[in-house]
């Protein structure tokens, strides 16, 4: 639409008739002013988010799986009808979980829980997203739409925005998360940063402690275990029923040492 003083004389052709509308002067020029003040269009309030944290469940409960993704701006609320994708490694996607509603804590560094119900049990804290145990310990990918992705493992898929996998000799741990460094920016080394991301999940990601935490804040907890008990309890990889650094399990029962290979080849 276009507004202009009526002259009393129009002259157009069919090719390029403009449809003009007579406005007074003064409310012509407040329209104008409005139309330039409107606000632009928002931008997608999802896409400033990275995976962050995954687990393949641990020997006390293997389904206690968990993806962890997080914002680095604030406002990242609009997730309906996105989705968490979980891969082979292959490189062929398996299972998709879909948000079915928007989050409500859109907090700069705020975090959303996409978790089996073992995982939610396990950790007492309750998932913004249910999926099942489908997380491929040996190899695999796992992304939030086509915005990030990590991969692990034996992976050997596209390694587009995943370079090369983390660990890839022995994929996700029992009893221990991937997750993803901070410090790789030159901003805080405690708050995630788009910088953070390089594209290469063997640089991006280490092994650390399960720490899941869902949209409302809350924190899961490790249940206790007592190491040589002979039960296998909590994170435990293993539980011998001592305490001893026996060669069949570590003294705080979660590794079991791989033996010692001398020069000879030869294993002690």
């Amino acid at each position: 639409m276009a507004c202009r003083r009526d002259s009393g004389h129009r002259s157009v052709t069919p090719a390029t008739a403009v449809r003009f509308v007579r406005i007074p002067g003064p409310w012509c020029c407040a329209l104008v002013l409005a139309i330039a003040a409107a606000p632009a269009p928002a931008r997608a309030a999802f896409h400033l988010m990275k995976v962050v944290e995954v687990f393949g469940g641990t020997p006390a409960s293997p389904s206690a799986q968990y993806v962890v993704l997080q914002m680095y701006s604030a406002g990242q609320t609009v997730v309906d009808n996105h989705a968490v994708t979980l891969y082979d490694a292959a490189g062929v996607p398996k299972h998709t979980f879909t948000f079915e509603a928007n989050v409500s804590n859109g907090a700069n560094q705020a975090k959303i829980l996409v978790a089996t119900p073992q995982a939610a049990t396990f950790f007492s804290v309750t998932a913004d997203l249910p999926m099942t145990a489908s997380l491929l310990l040996p190899g695999g990918k796992a992304c939030f739409d086509n915005i990030d992705c990590v991969a692990w493992g034996n992976y050997t898929g596209s390694s587009s925005g995943v370079g090369a996998p983390f660990n890839p000799d022995g994929g996700l741990l029992p009893g221990r998360a991937a997750i993803r460094r901070l410090d790789g920016a030159t901003g805080s080394p405690t708050a995630l940063e788009g910088s953070d991301d390089t594209d290469d999940s063997s640089n991006d990601f280490r092994f650390g402690d399960p720490a899941p935490r869902n949209n409302a804040n809350v924190a899961g907890t490790v249940p206790a275990s007592v190491c040589g008990n002979s039960v296998i309890e909590g994170l435990e990889q293993c539980d011998d029923g001592n305490t001893e650094e026996d060669g069949t399990c570590s003294a705080d029962c979660r590794t079991a040492p791989p033996p010692l290979v001398f020069a000879n080849s030869f294993e002690d």
